[in-house]
């Protein structure tokens, strides 16, 4: 987030590209014979609003140029997320699951679809669910990186010995594991 100074000469630089830009443009409306008999005042406020209005289709440029931008930067991350060698899960201070990537839903032999919403804790083996709550009030509790090793119980399987490694993420979303 910029400063209000720096806010300050963005706003200075953008009015001073609009008024080269309308300077620049053959047939402004302030420029017109019959405007020149315009009243000095009625010149002034149709020049503000020329000047506005490139200002604003300069921001809708920069502004659509930052959203293709970012569109392309969520591309590249949910195909690194989606498609990570190791199981990636988003979860709330509960241990319910809000996000999953394939290899989790693999490992867990369960559709992604269905791991949303649902608590991870029943997975975890009955004797491990003590751990894996502590585990998670840690993480929630001091923000930063934790690891704990665990069995999984995955249907029609015996269980997996993994590890899981937490942290919050910095925009307040739950732990990812």
């Amino acid at each position: 987030m910029s400063k209000p100074a720096d806010n300050a000469d963005d706003s200075a630089e953008l009015r001073r590209r609009a008024q080269a830009e309308l300077g620049g443009r053959p047939e402004s409306l302030g420029s017109k014979p019959e405007d020149q008999k315009s009243e000095p005042d009625t010149r002034r406020l149709l020049h503000e609003l020329e000047v506005h209005q490139i200002e604003l289709e300069m921001q809708n440029e920069a502004l659509s140029e930052a959203r293709n931008k970012l569109e392309v930067l969520l591309e590249k991350y949910t195909d690194l997320y989606d498609f990570a060698p190791v199981g990636y899960l988003t979860l709330d201070v509960a241990g319910n699951v809000c996000e999953a990537n394939l290899a989790a839903a693999n490992l867990l032999q369960v559709a992604r679809s269905a791991l949303v919403k649902r608590d991870f804790g029943n997975f975890i083996s009955a004797g491990d669910r003590a751990a894996f709550g502590i585990f998670l009030r840690e993480i929630f509790a001091a923000k930063t990186r934790h690891t704990s090793e665990v069995m999984l119980n995955v249907a029609g399987q015996p269980p997996i010995a993994v590890e899981l490694e937490g942290i919050v993420f910095a925009s307040g979303g739950g732990p990812a594991g």
